[in-house]
């Protein structure tokens, strides 16, 4: 999953000079929408895509001559032709994205590198910029729980842009420009707001070899993956190398210390009835992004003693996909996560808080 978390890790590791491309709007459809960003390096380096490849390769031509003015800029790419000389390339999108390029300078990435500290704590920030009529930053804010955090914008920023930050749901990247038009010198300028979230955590409750490619394909889309177990010689970092943390340990008292919140997933996969049954009283209660049991749905209903099982617990985990062994059983987790994350059902826990 492409996010600003991981770009801003890459501007952590990086000395080079970079331009950050941000998807401001979108008239009609296109492949990426507003509140999507790519990093481009000065030695050629970009991370995340801002279109199927057509608009990219202009946004990097930009570059040198962005930082080189040292002003940001906004371009318009049309991609509604499917004609081969157009922006669509042929790709067939009906839309206009219009794209955000703003340099990189010492402020700025110090003010960057500072959101991704409150990224790193778990914690939802949002960006707000003020934009003139010809599309240059004016000032800027990181607003941290509804509230103006730091940024070259000194005032208040309008409240509309604070409700905003508290209303969007966890994880979803949309940016938009809000309903608000500023007078500034005689111009009317724009607010344009974008999200920016953790990495997602995922907690795997159970090392046993069937959590091993459930981690590994969970790191590779973008999660932060927590293995728990109480057996030493199963939650080991030989056997989970993509994992960011390994617990051992009571798993009770291992989700206590972790501190479960709406911004994490848990799937309980210790294929011990006793410790399920102790961890799903623990974890029910908690407003969790995901929650699902590995095992058959009556097991699941067992341990619930015969209770109906509530439509946001994901049991059996994972999309039906007719899936049959570890590997593919771990990606439909993984596919389930996904679809929740990106909002086509309902938080796991959220519809009954």
């Amino acid at each position: 999953m492409d996010s600003m978390y991981h770009l801003l890790s890459v501007l952590e590791r990086s000395s080079a000079s970079a331009v950050l491309a941000t998807i401001v709007r979108v008239d009609g459809s296109s492949y990426r929408k507003a509140g999507t960003s790519a990093l481009f390096l000065e030695d050629g380096t970009q991370m995340g895509t801002l279109s199927a490849g057509c608009v990219d390769h202009d946004a990097a031509a930009r570059v040198s001559a962005i930082l080189d003015g040292g002003v940001s800029q906004c371009a318009a790419y049309d991609l509604r032709s499917e004609d081969d000389l157009s922006w669509g390339k042929g790709s067939g999108c009906n839309g206009t994205i219009h794209v955000l390029f703003e340099p990189v300078d010492s402020e700025f990435r110090q003010h960057l590198l500072q959101a991704k500290t409150y990224l790193d704590r778990r914690c939802q920030v949002t960006l707000i910029r003020e934009l003139s009529a010809n599309g240059v930053v004016v000032r800027y804010a990181f607003v941290i729980e509804g509230k103006r955090a730091f940024g070259s914008w000194r005032e208040a920023i309008p409240e509309v842009a604070e409700e905003w930050s508290l209303r969007i749901p966890p994880f979803h990247q949309d940016g938009a420009l809000l309903d608000i038009s500023l007078d500034t010198n005689g111009e009317r300028h724009s607010l344009f707001a974008q999200t920016l979230w953790p990495k997602a955590r995922l907690v795997l409750l159970g090392a046993g070899p069937d959590a091993r490619p459930l981690a590994m394909f969970a790191a590779k889309a973008g999660f932060s993956v927590t293995v728990c177990d109480w057996r030493e010689a199963y939650a080991s970092f030989d056997y989970f190398p993509d994992a960011d943390a390994v617990h051992v340990g009571n798993l009770t008292n291992v989700v206590n210390q972790l501190e479960l919140g709406c911004l994490d997933a848990a799937v309980v996969m210790t294929h011990s009835f006793k410790t399920d049954k102790e961890l799903l009283s623990k974890l029910l209660p908690i407003r969790l992004l995901y929650l699902g049991i590995l095992g058959q749905r009556v097991r699941t209903q067992r341990l619930l003693h015969g209770d109906p099982l509530p439509d946001w617990l994901h049991a059996p985990v994972g999309l039906p996909i007719g899936a049959d062994g570890p590997s593919e059983i771990a990606v439909s987790i993984v596919a389930e996560l996904i679809r929740v994350i990106r909002g086509n059902c309902t938080w796991s826990v959220g519809s009954h808080g």
